[in-house]
């Protein structure tokens, strides 16, 4: 019986090739190969990518070992998220897959209220970049790498204050109003500079490297009892945005996440859209002095 080709706008290789090319190098070359099989599978069977079901995509992730099922559900079903945001489907193809169970998620390092307080104390009374990179990563639970990509250009000042606009992974863009907090310490950054990037470390560019060790002497002065990096403070601000009972939706608006089950991974406390989550959080801080 003679195979009936589908009708692709896009076909779903070049679609999966302009999703991998959406992040970074190292990324991209995990990602490749399990979005690669995946569509091997979908050909093999005689599946048109653009047509399956959750169903199908459960019955793929059965064929392999539990955890790497975890993974490969991770990037076909963002792959699918991508695909619907993109106008490629009508509809997210891989919504509700229900992933394998591989036991407890490590969950990582994180702060207290009380500790996020202390370091926000601490950072605004040294002023100037460290305050702005704390803020930031504290008040509104961005990942490090676009916080310190943040040119002066990307943070515009409203009448409400600033709206700062996030260059996410892969290939997404979101603009946020920054709470009260941030818009303090930014402000300052954004009156002396013109052009470039706005958080800067003794004149050149704030790169990782400077911005973890900022943060884990930032953490050491204020007596944090975890080790803690510039991501303990994203997980940080999931576990409080949580507590403070935030609506998952709201807190995913903030981080730039497209599924909950990092958020799950995330929260560390009791487990109880626009800017919800962030100004939650600024203000829990601030009573927490």
């Amino acid at each position: 019986m003679e195979e009936i080709r589908p009708h692709w706008v896009v076909a779903p290789e070049q679609a999966a090739a302009d999703f991998i090319a959406g992040y970074k190098a190292t990324t991209a070359r995990s990602y490749a190969p399990m979005l690669r099989r995946w569509l091997h599978f979908c050909r093999d069977s005689h599946l048109d990518p653009w047509g399956v079901s959750r169903v199908h995509i459960e019955a793929y992730l059965r064929r392999m070992p539990a955890s790497s099922a975890q993974g490969a559900a991770t990037v076909i079903c963002g792959y699918y998220s991508w695909a619907h945001l993109n106008g490629l489907t009508e509809s997210d193809l891989g919504w509700g897959v229900r992933r394998p169970r591989v036991g407890r998620h490590r969950a990582g390092t994180y702060a207290t209220r009380e500790e996020l307080a202390r370091m926000l104390t601490i950072s605004r009374e040294d002023g100037g970049d460290t305050w702005g990179l704390l803020a930031v990563l504290i008040l509104m639970g961005t990942r490090v790498g676009e916080t310190i990509a943040l040119t002066v250009g990307d943070v515009e000042r409203t009448r409400e204050g600033l709206r700062i606009t996030l260059y996410r992974k892969p290939n997404h863009t979101d603009v946020l109003d920054a709470p009260g907090g941030v818009v303090q310490a930014l402000t300052p950054l954004l009156d002396a500079r013109h052009t470039g990037r706005l958080l800067r470390w003794h004149g050149r560019p704030m790169s990782y490297e400077d911005a973890r060790v900022i943060v884990e002497a930032i953490a050491e002065r204020a007596g944090c009892e975890q080790r803690i990096t510039p991501h303990s403070l994203r997980r940080s601000f999931v576990t409080l945005a949580r507590d403070l009972g935030v609506d998952d939706e709201d807190i995913m608006a903030m981080t730039g996440h497209v599924d909950v089950t990092m958020i799950e991974y995330y929260d560390r406390g009791r487990r109880q859209r626009d800017s919800v989550a962030a100004r939650a959080v600024d203000d829990a801080l601030r009573d927490a002095k």
